[in-house]
């Protein structure tokens, strides 16, 4: 398997997870009151968009050739820890916590 290959495997596994979380979310969103709901609904259409974001970019990485992966795997990579970060938070300010700082050297 290619390194294009793998990034993508580790990318939709990433995206069920998110998926996940956005439907356990949506569930307890059910029992909020109406001043809650509002706020509660805000955070997560942002995270509902940060979803769509990753989904977009795993389709045109889908859609690259080898050749053209090994052209912009390190912007990729980037890219997709920016996404990925930008959950993180999205997700903590929704569950009123602090993201997990990483490690000095550290890719989560």
């Amino acid at each position: 398997m290619s390194s294009r290959d793998d990034f993508v495997s580790k990318l939709k596994a990433q995206l069920d997870e998110w998926n996940i979380d956005l439907d356990t979310l949506q569930a307890k969103a059910e029992h909020l009151s109406a001043e809650v709901k509002s706020t509660y609904h805000e955070k997560m259409a942002a995270l509902t968009s940060r979803r769509d974001e990753a989904k977009q970019k795993l389709a045109e990485l889908e859609e690259l050739g080898e050749e053209s992966w090994d052209k912009i795997e390190h912007t990729a990579e980037e890219t997709w820890t920016g996404i990925k970060d930008a959950f993180a938070k999205a997700r903590a300010q929704f569950k009123g916590e602090e993201p997990p700082a990483d490690k000095p050297g550290e890719k989560s």
